[in-house]
């Protein structure tokens, strides 16, 4: 009696099973060794392969009993000594595969002029059974893929209403990751006209959104272009690049932003500034690094100095917008493809000018996060914020007085060209109309907003009055811990 393959196999039928041919048949009938000879009088058009102690044979080569399994019609049993056989058989398929034999055609009593009809017939048969569970299968599959893109689509879309409500609504910002602040004494780093700078960026890539370097005076006469290249070397390419005319630079912090925060899959990063003008570009520096591959290096890799370049850098969701910085720039190309909305941060707030003192000497609200506007009694409250961009649309700005035990407070925003602002302390503007916002009436711990839609503005620097006042007949400020917060500019 023939044997065929059991689960548990000499080491060299495993190993004529692991080095067996791969070119397999996509259908083949498996017979015993007993009835091999009579199949082939058949002359079927589909392949024979015989199982036995050594593994399974098609056409005097071995063949993988997986690649067997795929591609099993089913057993052709020709004799009674083929029917003990695949009996034996059964059980060994059943314990290595976990299923039963296919089909099986019993044609040991078939006389021999009808078995070649008998076995097309029943060949056809399985062959049209598995093209139309083929047929039913991909119906079925196209069906789930169709199910599985709407639902993808659906989860894209939902995803993109959740960007856009909190991009819309200010429900995040970007966040400041990392600052590498200028240590005192610490020698600026300069640029020569037509040479490169590379410095290697700290922290992670992912979810990288802004980051910043500081000019440590603006190059005198203001000629030149300034070129700032995002780069991975990991990846071989540019990200982003930046070019900026000599015009356009002041001295302290150069915030370089993105449209989105860098995708999830981590990268070496590094910056190249490129700079042509008269005199050199001065940077501003910080700590000494002891390894020189983080320290920055010319274009040809030579390192300048012991201190890195001081940096700032924020992150964000990767692969998600966030409202950009006003005091950002965007990548070029990215002006008209980037988000509309520009947000002044925290700190930018305290660059507000006093307009009782015409000095940069306001402070926040105690706990940070907005600027104090105190309330006074008998006269209008003022700070002048000076605008980064130019010719905005409209201005939204929240408002709160930040004290359970403070007045009724009424709350102004009102934008002017930078050329209009006050010379003496305490001289509050005359507001065209179009340019003021009116007064909006807030109650202590309410929050509220204040919005300024503009007409038209000339492409001109433009301050924006952020003004507090007691509503008539009031006449205690106690605790008018009234804050200006969250300044946003349509552009």
């Amino acid at each position: 009696m023939v044997e065929f393959v059991s689960v548990e196999m000499t080491e060299p039928a495993r190993a004529r099973d692991r080095n067996a041919g791969q070119a397999v048949p996509s259908s083949l009938i498996l017979v015993a060794d007993a009835d091999l000879e009579a199949a082939r009088k058949l002359a079927l058009p589909v392949a024979l392969c015989v199982g036995g102690a050594e593994g399974f044979v098609l056409e005097g080569r071995g063949v993988p009993a997986d690649l067997v399994h795929g591609a099993a019609l089913g057993v052709l049993v020709l004799s009674r000594a083929g029917a003990a056989a695949v009996e034996a058989m059964a059980a060994g398929w059943l314990a290595r595969f976990g299923v039963s034999l296919p089909d099986r055609l019993d044609l040991s009593e078939e006389r021999a002029g009808a078995r070649r009809e008998a076995a097309l017939s029943w060949i056809a048969d399985v062959l049209l059974a598995q093209r139309q569970g083929a047929a039913r299968r991909a119906v079925a599959l196209m069906r789930d893929m169709a199910a599985l893109r709407r639902e993808h689509e659906a989860m894209q879309a939902a995803f993109a209403r959740l960007e856009a409500h909190a991009f819309h609504h200010r429900l995040s910002e970007r966040k400041l990751l990392m600052a590498l602040a200028p240590v005192e004494g610490s020698p600026v780093a300069e640029l020569p006209s037509g040479a490169e700078m590379v410095q290697r960026l700290p922290g992670g890539s992912v979810g990288l959104s802004d980051l910043a370097v500081r000019i440590a005076e603006v190059p005198q006469p203001r000629q030149g272009v300034l070129t700032c290249r995002l780069e991975s070397p990991d990846l071989g390419r540019e990200l982003a690049e930046w070019t900026l005319p000599a015009a356009q630079l002041s001295s302290g912090w150069l915030r370089l932003s993105l449209v989105r925060g860098l995708e999830e899959d981590p990268v070496g990063l590094q910056l190249r500034l490129g700079w042509s003008g008269a005199v050199p570009l001065r940077l501003a520096t910080a700590m000494a690094h002891p390894d020189p591959r983080f320290r920055p290096q010319t274009g040809g890799g030579t390192p300048v100095g012991r201190h890195v370049l001081a940096m700032e850098i924020w992150h964000y969701l990767p692969g998600v917008r966030a409202p950009a910085s006003a005091t950002g720039r965007l990548p070029d190309g990215e002006m008209e493809a980037g988000p509309g909305m520009r947000r002044l941060e925290a700190r930018d707030l305290l660059r507000a000018i006093n307009l009782d003192t015409l000095a940069r000497d306001m402070t926040p609200v105690q706990g940070g996060g907005a600027l104090l506007v105190h309330v006074m009694p008998e006269q209008v409250a003022c700070a002048i914020l000076p605008l980064p961009l130019a010719g905005p649309r409209q201005v939204s700005v929240d408002v709160m007085t930040r004290n359970a035990k403070g007045p009724v407070v009424e709350y102004a925003i009102a934008v002017l060209p930078a050329a209009m602002r006050p010379k003496r302390p305490g001289a509050l503007p005359d507001f065209p109309e179009e340019a003021h916002s009116g007064w909006v009436r807030m109650k202590p711990m309410r929050a509220g907003q204040v919005t300024l839609i503009l007409p038209d503005l000339p492409a001109a620097e433009h301050d924006l009055y952020l003004m507090t006042r007691l509503p008539p007949g009031a006449t205690s400020n106690a605790y008018g811990w009234s804050g200006f917060s969250s300044v946003v500019l349509h552009v």
